[in-house]
Formats: C-alpha cells, structure tokens, sequence
C-alpha cells in the first residue's frame, strides 16, 4: 500500500513481471477505495532490457523486488525495482535498479546501484534456512531527512539518484542482522 497522489489516500498495486517479444514487461495495476470497495485506477506498462534465456533455453526475466518509497522529494509514492544479482547461479547478471512514477507514467533507470543478492529456494538452493540467511534485505526509508527516501541494502547505503553515499568498513564476516533508524 502507497500514497502516490500525496492525497493521503492509500493504494494498492498489482505487479506483474512478464517476458513480451525480447522485453521484460513490468505491469503496475493500482486500486483505490471507491463507492464499491476497491476500484481499479489506473494501469501503467514498462519495459526494460534485462531479459534472459534460462536453464531450460527459454527467455526469462531477472527477478525483482519492488518497494514504494517517496525517491522524489514530491510528497507521493513510487515503486523502486531491485533486479537480483546473478540470479538462479547466472554468473554476470549484476542488480539494475529502476524508479517508477505512476502518476507522470515515467521510468528512470539507475543502472547499478545496489548490490542485491538473494537466494531463491528451488533447483539450485534446496535448504530453506540459506535462502533466508545469505539473501540480502533492503530497507527504503529517508535516513538523513531530506524528504526523499534512500535505501540501505548490505552494507551500503544509496540515494534516491542511485549514489553510493557510505558503506560499513565490514569485509570479514556475515553479518546476521543490520538495524537502521534514528536512535
């Protein structure tokens, strides 16, 4: 759930992440409350490049996770999409990131950012508790207060625009668990 008109009301957002020709097809499909319960609103369709032909010889797309953060400084919601680093065992498929606006119906493509790996349960990782241990989590909130939310994903943290701004001088260990905030 977002506010992505900065009217206070929440929507919620249906992803669909499919493969159309040579495309990898992002579609957004939000509701809002109206006379009769949830309403659909609006639907909006990117498209990107990061498609890929898996195991089976067939085209598939980098998996993704999708957060809603206010990455604009505008008072309203987007959707920033995380693709995963070398997905499913594929060596060379580094983390794309991309910003969403709903509302004006653009993309902006951050290239690299971030670092983003995690684990997926299936052929190539059968144990359950290494998905969740090794799997990277981000967190979208703004951290240094200046109205655009930034996110913290390892050890580092990036702007709205995709700049690294600092990391944590861990390079030894796993760390199990990173909390975030003003304390």
């Amino acid at each position: 759930m977002a506010d992505f008109y900065g009217d206070r009301q929440e929507c919620i957002v249906r992803i669909n992440n499919t493969v159309v020709n040579d495309s990898d097809k992002v579609t957004f499909t939000v509701y809002r409350k109206g006379n009769n319960g949830l309403e659909q609103y609006l639907v909006r369709n990117f498209r990107d490049i990061t498609v890929f032909t898996d195991n089976d010889g067939k085209k598939s797309i980098q998996p993704k996770r999708f957060f809603a953060g206010d990455f604009l400084g505008n008072g309203r919601m987007q959707i920033m999409a995380v693709s995963m680093t070398n997905a499913q065992g594929e060596s060379g498929r580094p983390s794309k990131c991309y910003i969403y606006d709903l509302v004006n119906n653009t993309d902006e493509d951050l290239g690299n950012a971030l670092t983003y790996r995690e684990r997926l349960f299936g052929t190539n990782e059968t144990n359950a508790d290494s998905v969740e241990y090794y799997s990277d989590r981000l967190m979208v909130m703004d951290f240094n207060g200046d109205g655009k939310d930034e996110i913290f994903s390892c050890y580092n943290m990036v702007d709205s625009s995709g700049k690294l701004m600092w990391s944590l001088p861990i390079t030894t260990d796993h760390t199990d668990e990173i909390i975030v905030g003003k304390f």
